[in-house]
């Protein structure tokens, strides 16, 4: 296989697919008709609970972005947010996010444990905030199926099956 660029490469796997002998096949065909059977499975039981299969992404509240995420950083991500648009005006025009980054941590390190300790705490806020709305998100998500998880067999199950 000489050209790999991304649209080649799967009609080229294809070929290769096609060019195989059954006995060859036969094992990856077997371990498709369990993990198709097992998905089967779990989709009538998640259809018998009451669920709908829709093809869409979910949209608004339901979408991936509404899910909370977890600050990062710490003390100094915190430092840094604060003080990004001071230390960026120091520095001579054009300069990139890196020095801007640089900088911080210079300014970071050298700052005593009690300057260090607002920032910190704050990032400490935040990570309880977080750790609310995440509980929160848990609970509404609760009792609903991730149709991507249900397709995706676990590792014990492909075993199982092999």
């Amino acid at each position: 296989m000489e050209d790999t660029n991304s649209t080649s490469m799967p009609l080229q796997a294809g070929q290769l697919w096609r060019e195989l002998s059954q006995e060859i096949r036969k094992p990856f065909d077997m371990q498709a008709k369990l993990l198709k059977a097992d998905y089967d499975k779990k989709m009538t039981l998640f259809k018998a609970q009451g669920g709908v299969v829709t093809r869409k992404r979910p949209s608004g509240e339901d979408s991936k972005d509404s899910k909370p995420r977890r600050p990062t950083g710490g003390g100094y991500g915190c430092f840094l947010a604060a003080k990004r648009p001071e230390i960026a005006k120091t520095l001579p025009e054009g300069s990139k996010i890196t020095d801007v980054s640089k900088a911080a941590g210079e300014m970071w390190r050298g700052l005593t444990a009690s300057e260090k300790k607002p920032y910190e705490e704050e990032f400490l806020k935040r990570l309880a905030e977080y750790q609310e709305a995440k509980e929160a998100y848990d609970a509404a998500k609760q009792g609903t199926i991730d149709l991507l998880e249900l397709a995706m067999p676990s590792k014990k199950a492909i075993k199982a099956g092999a």
